[in-house]
């Protein structure tokens, strides 16, 4: 895991957050990562106060409401500029420092915000609509529900779909429901980038886990995936250098472009019955692998899944389902 250093430039990140750690311990908030049509941005990271904003938001595609907290007395340059969806932000009283450029280029934006407050100034300024000791509602697409660290949507089945983690946990086992709501898919990106996730259990009843769902999380070394689950995304794993095995579930019929790639810790791999292709970099750079197992009915392997995995070796049986382009690759790895 990171060691987190006052004052760093670095960037950390936790769930869709990219942060810094400001001099006196608060959270500067850099950059949010995910979907959201309607953004709260927390009061609070790690138990650390959210007191400034970066670069924030620049180019959201999806954000039309944006609630600033009233931690916040910072808003930096071009935080939102270019967010072409952005339509209303609430800024607080307390929010006293908003560099000029900070919502630069939005036409159809309306800032909210107390009367005779910085904000207010600044909108008059700016030539900006401002709507004064008015909270700011509006009707908009994909609902967003939050329920303790998750965020998450519902199918029209009511069932749970899991957008983002925001906690801090280092062993986390995922529940089956949330809030009543069976979890059944863990969307794109939920988790990439964690800092502080180090083993992961995923409950039976969890059917997908979409691309990049656990991505580039460095300290990530033990996952458990669900029997039932029916799709893994590509680069799902991606750039988890420490992951040293993976038990993939039977129902697996593929594997996607870069869903291991970087895996630099993974030595051994055995591939489920259902398994009938590999894609491009499915296994791409895992420099450590030295085993895999194939499965009787794997048919084809596309591209070159094992770039630069120096130590892999051939396995001792090709299956005779194989075709003939994945029979020649396989067996052109050292005995």
């Amino acid at each position: 895991m990171r060691k987190y250093v006052l004052g760093e430039v670095e960037p950390h990140r936790i769930g869709r957050w990219e942060y810094t750690l400001n001099a006196d311990g608060s959270v500067c908030i850099r950059e949010y990562l995910g979907n959201r049509d309607v953004l709260e941005i927390p009061a609070t990271l790690m138990g650390r106060p959210v007191t400034s904003i970066g670069k924030g938001f620049h180019g959201a595609t999806y954000m039309q409401l944006l609630i600033i907290p009233d931690t916040v007395t910072t808003i930096g340059q071009g935080v939102c500029s270019l967010a072409e969806s952005l339509q209303a932000v609430w800024i607080p009283e307390e929010t006293t420092d908003i560099h000029d450029s900070a919502f630069r280029e939005l036409e159809n934006l309306t800032i909210f915000t107390p009367e005779d407050s910085e904000a207010h100034r600044f909108a008059i300024d700016h030539g900006i609509p401002c709507e004064p000791d008015i909270w700011p509602e509006m009707e908009t697409g994909d609902a967003w529900i939050t329920w303790g660290d998750y965020g998450y949507a519902l199918t029209p089945e009511g069932e749970a779909i899991l957008r983002e983690y925001n906690g801090t946990a280092g062993e986390l086992r995922l529940p089956a429901s949330l809030d009543g709501h069976p979890l059944i898919r863990i969307q794109e990106h939920a988790f990439q980038g964690d800092d502080f996730l180090r083993r992961v259990r995923l409950p039976e009843g969890v059917q997908e886990v979409g691309h990049w769902a656990f991505a580039d999380c460095p300290s990530l070394w033990a996952v458990t995936l669900p029997e039932g689950l029916e799709f893994l995304g590509g680069g799902a794993f991606s750039g988890c250098r420490d992951l040293k095995s993976i038990n993939l579930p039977p129902e697996l019929d593929m594997l996607h472009p870069c869903t291991f790639s970087g895996c630099a810790s993974l030595r051994e791999v055995t591939l489920p019955q259902k398994l009938r292709i590999i894609f491009p970099m499915a296994f791409g750079c895992c420099s450590s692998l030295e085993r895999l197992h194939l499965n009787n009915g794997l048919e084809s392997v596309v591209g070159d899944p094992f770039w630069k995995c120096p130590k892999l070796r051939r396995p001792a049986v090709l299956p005779d389902t194989l075709d003939d382009d994945a029979r020649e690759l396989l067996e052109k790895l050292p005995a």
